[in-house]
């Protein structure tokens, strides 16, 4: 749901049940404003979240987009370091004769 949040579109959930994350996430969105949770799939429970489109729309506006830059900087550091692992391994394995395999990293 927070990749549709992110991309400004609302959210239909039908979550199932028993699945408690399902049920809490469907409950926070209706609290959020930013779509509708449905328990039975009919046309009329579709046809209200096409109503209401305008104003979970009103409601994704004001969403706060994170920033993410601490994270994908962290991931690309934790990416580096396993290149550097699998190029050690590789030549310790193959030998310089290989090299090309891991011209990737």
């Amino acid at each position: 749901m927070t990749e549709a949040f992110h991309l400004g579109k609302p959210c239909l959930a039908l979550p199932m049940k028993g699945q408690f994350e399902q049920v809490l996430n469907a409950i926070m969105l209706e609290e959020l404003g930013y779509g509708k949770a449905i328990h039975t799939l009919s046309r009329d429970s579709i046809a209200s979240f096409f109503y209401d489109i305008p104003l979970y729309a009103d409601k994704l506006e004001q969403y706060t987009h994170q920033d993410n830059t601490a994270i994908t900087g962290k991931l690309d550091e934790l990416l580096n370091d396993d290149c550097k692992l699998l190029q050690k391994f590789f030549m310790k394995r193959f030998g310089r004769k290989r090299r090309q395999l891991i011209t990737g990293c």
